[in-house]
């Protein structure tokens, strides 16, 4: 499987609690703290891969003590 797919896999993955989210605050009524619950994993997650992301090219530019 090419990485240009895998990526684009994970980040679908990734960013679709935040579709199911506002999904689920359009159509159906659930508790506010359901709704922003799931709103939060997917903000979650994905700062957490731009931050991953942003690490692995800081620690190539200047290693572990500048990063």
């Amino acid at each position: 499987m090419p990485i240009w797919l895998q990526a684009g896999l994970w980040g679908l993955l990734g960013a679709s609690s935040l579709i199911l989210g506002a999904a689920c605050a359009f159509l159906i009524r659930l508790p506010q703290r359901v709704t922003a619950g799931v709103m939060a994993f997917g903000c979650g997650v994905l700062i957490s891969a731009v931050a991953y992301d942003l690490l692995e090219d800081g620690f190539q530019e200047g290693g572990i003590w500048p990063m």
